[in-house]
């Protein structure tokens, strides 16, 4: 075989229901392919490319049906009329049948849908599918969804119809770890087979979702020969060669696991702002690890001179906070100010005076310090438009450490699925990438504090963060049991502190703004609880809400 283009992947970023847009950039992509000869075989483009995902609400509007069914047979007829040639090209949106609702593989050949390739939302392979569809230059070619190549019989199917070569489509999600796995799955049962694939995926943030982008190819041998971006759009060809000659290709270098992390998280804030008409964003910066790695995504993601920072200081803050928090806003090159909150927090204790005459000092003392600062964000948000980010992580909001309509407002949360013990080797490895001390070391090594009282430190009100945060890891992305969780040498009265503030602070979670899935188990989307349950199998004491606030 002369080597030549054979397949082109094109990795979009589209925009949940602009179906104008988004076939535009599909269009985009062919014309590119076909300029650059790779689009006489086959053009694949990500999943859901047409419409974006997920949808929600507007999967049960008829008037998103029938513009959807216009928007395909309109771009099925413009990618013919673009290039007048007979390329097919891959496009994914959502389907109904039956009454259900399915994600589908559009395949469109000279201006028209050839085929419609179904798989239901939820469930697995579909055998069915498993045969070729097109021959290509003498290769039997099928069309699928990614997932179905980590079945082994669907992949032994495929060999048995004769099909040497696959072009899926993949809902990749960033997750930490399973699309890895998932990904070698694919190669080991393709390449048992002697079976070529190219896989599309989608890149960028949707919402609470990160797709990782990363489409690749591997060729009959089970060699990785092709890889595009991670989270960002991307295009390129894969020839004949990268698909059916065991050659051994140089890939870019796959960066480590906190840099991946920290790039998904500027993804997702880059591009929820930029999808919903956000150009600055706005923070409170405390002189604490937890905002100065919110900080810094938001720098990658929007640019420094688009990112403004508040320091709210009240008589409990202190002066090595105020220098940390100046000195890491000076190495960001951000907009930063001071306003301290002390006299409207002071307004607010003299209007409650008579109510709180004869009782001790607490919660109620403390934390309308925090809402006294939410408050003056939500303001600067309003008056310049700019996007609030809460900068609370996973490990607070597990546990309820945080204040309802304080250091829980905002309209993005780019850290709620990322445990403390994490942001300080996310801050260590941002450094390293920048190649200087950008974060004042003494952020990531001191002892963290919300400051809202004389001597108050985290750590002192849960426990370490490394324990907390390795129960966290037992309890909620291994589902392990209380017993199990001891069994691995945890102390009991720790494990059942962590399971009772979870389970007693749900009603927190409830209401904290959206942000990204970067794990396995995000609070809120993969794990769920009852707002009100009493679980019988387990004795909680029960305290009034007010003391949770």
């Amino acid at each position: 075989m002369i080597d030549r283009p054979f397949v082109y992947l094109a990795q979009t970023n589209p925009v949940a229901c602009d179906l104008e847009g988004n076939a535009k950039q599909i269009l985009d992509a062919a014309k590119r392919a076909h300029e650059l000869g790779a689009g006489q075989k086959g053009v694949e483009i990500a999943p859901m490319s047409l419409t974006g995902w997920p949808l929600e609400g507007w999967l049960e509007r008829e008037d998103f049906w029938m513009t959807l069914e216009e928007a395909i047979e309109g771009l099925a007829q413009a990618l013919y009329r673009q290039s007048r040639d007979g390329k097919v090209v891959l496009v994914g949106a959502p389907s109904r049948s039956e009454g259900k609702i399915n994600r589908s593989i559009y395949v469109l050949i000279s201006g028209e849908v050839f085929k419609r390739i179904d798989k239901p939302l939820q469930g697995g392979c579909v055998l069915e599918n498993a045969r070729s569809i097109l021959n290509h230059s003498g290769v039997e070619v099928n069309y699928c969804f990614a997932d179905d190549l980590t079945d082994e019989s669907f992949v032994r199917a495929l060999k048995a119809d004769g099909v040497g070569l696959v072009c899926a489509l993949d809902f990749g999600l960033f997750d930490s770890g399973d699309c890895a796995k998932r990904r070698e799955s694919m190669i080991v049962n393709c390449a048992r087979e002697g079976i070529a694939f190219a896989v599309a995926n989608q890149a960028g943030g949707q919402d609470d979702v990160i797709y990782e982008g990363r489409s690749f190819a591997v060729n009959c041998k089970g060699r990785e020969t092709v890889r595009l971006k991670a989270f960002e759009a991307d295009e390129g060809a894969v020839t004949v060669s990268n698909l059916f000659e065991d050659k051994t290709t140089a890939l870019v270098r796959e960066p480590g696991r906190y840099e991946t992390l920290f790039a998904a998280l500027v993804c997702a804030v880059r591009d929820y702002a930029r999808k919903n008409g956000f150009s600055d964003a706005l923070l409170g910066l405390s002189g604490g690890a937890d905002s100065a790695l919110v900080a810094a995504i938001a720098v990658e993601a929007l640019g420094k001179e688009h990112v403004h920072a508040v320091m709210m200081p009240t008589r409990y803050t202190s002066d090595l906070s105020l220098k940390l928090a100046k000195d890491c806003a000076e190495n960001l090159g951000i907009d930063y100010r001071v306003r301290p909150i002390g006299p409207i927090y002071d307004a607010a204790k003299s209007v409650l005076a008579d109510d709180f005459a004869g009782t001790d000092e607490g919660l109620a003392e403390e934390n309308p310090q925090a809402r006294r600062r939410g408050l003056l964000l939500m303001a600067l948000s309003n008056k310049f438009g700019w996007l609030t980010l809460a900068t609370g992580n996973k490990s607070e909001s597990a546990t309820g450490y945080c204040t309802l309509y304080g250091d829980t407002v905002g309209g993005y949360a780019p850290i709620k699925d990322v445990l403390k013990t994490d942001v300080w080797e996310m801050l260590r490895t941002y450094n390293v990438m920048k190649g200087r001390e950008v974060i004042p070391e003494e952020i990531i090594t001191r002892p963290p504090s919300a400051e809202l009282k004389e001597g108050q430190t985290d750590e002192s009100a849960l426990m370490p963060y490394a324990e907390l945060d390795a129960i966290l890891r037992g309890l909620l992305e291994e589902g392990k049991s209380e017993a199990e969780l001891q069994a691995l040498g945890h102390n009991a009265d720790n494990v059942y502190r962590v399971i009772e503030l979870w389970l007693r602070s749900e009603y927190k979670r409830a209401q904290c703004p959206v942000g990204p899935k970067v794990s396995r188990a995000m609070l809120g989307r993969d794990v769920r609880l009852p707002l009100t349950s009493r679980p019988s199998f387990r004795k909680i004491t029960h305290r009034s809400a007010k003391t949770l606030a």
